[in-house]
C-alpha cells in the first residue's frame, strides 16, 4: 500500500486518516489506529529524536537554497525523504537526505501534479496522464535559469 497523505487526530493522536489509492473510493478515506502518537515540535527537539523512517522537509528553506537545521543521525538506514519544494536540481535538503544514505528521494513537483490531476478529475470526470506532464515540467524546470538568490 503505497501512502500518500496522513492527517492525525487532535484529539487522539494515535489515530490517524490515511488518504490513498486503496482508500473507501466514495469518501478516499481509510481509518488506520497505530500505538504510537504522531507528535510535533521544533528544532531542537530533533537533537534527542530519532532516527526516522521517513523525513518530509515542509519548510521554505529550500525555496531560498537552504538547508534546514537537522542533526546528522536523524535518518534511519532504510530511510525515506522528500523535500515538498521541486526544483531543476537537487534541493540542499535532498543533497543532505542523500549524504546521510536515504534508500529513496523525490521533490514535490509530483505531489503537484498529482493534486492538479486529482482535482481535475473531480470537476470534470476525467483523470489525466501525469507522467507527461511530469516530464514536460522537468524539461522546463531544465531549461529555465534559476534567479540568484
Amino acid at each position: 500500500e503505497e501512502l500518500a497523505l496522513e492527517i492525525s487526530d487532535n484529539d487522539d493522536p494515535t489515530r490517524s486518516r490515511y488518504l490513498d489509492s486503496s482508500s473507501d473510493p466514495d469518501t478516499g478515506v481509510v481509518e488506520i489506529t497505530h500505538s504510537v502518537p504522531i507528535t510535533g515540535g521544533g528544532y531542537d527537539l530533533l537533537n534527542d529524536a530519532g532516527p526516522f523512517h521517513l523525513i518530509i522537509n515542509c519548510t521554505s528553506a529550500s525555496l531560498s537554497n537552504d538547508m534546514p537545521p537537522l542533526p546528522s543521525g536523524l535518518l534511519d538506514s532504510k530511510g525515506y525523504c522528500y523535500d515538498m519544494v521541486y526544483a531543476a536540481e537537487p534541493t540542499p535538503f535532498m543533497r543532505w537526505a542523500e549524504e546521510h544514505g536515504a534508500i529513496a528521494i523525490a521533490d514535490g513537483l509530483g505531489m503537484l501534479v498529482e493534486q492538479a490531476a486529482e482535482a481535475f478529475r473531480l470537476w470534470r470526470g476525467l483523470r489525466p496522464a501525469t507522467q507527461p506532464v511530469i516530464a514536460q515540467l522537468r524539461e522546463v524546470l531544465r531549461e529555465t535559469p534559476r534567479a540568484a538568490t
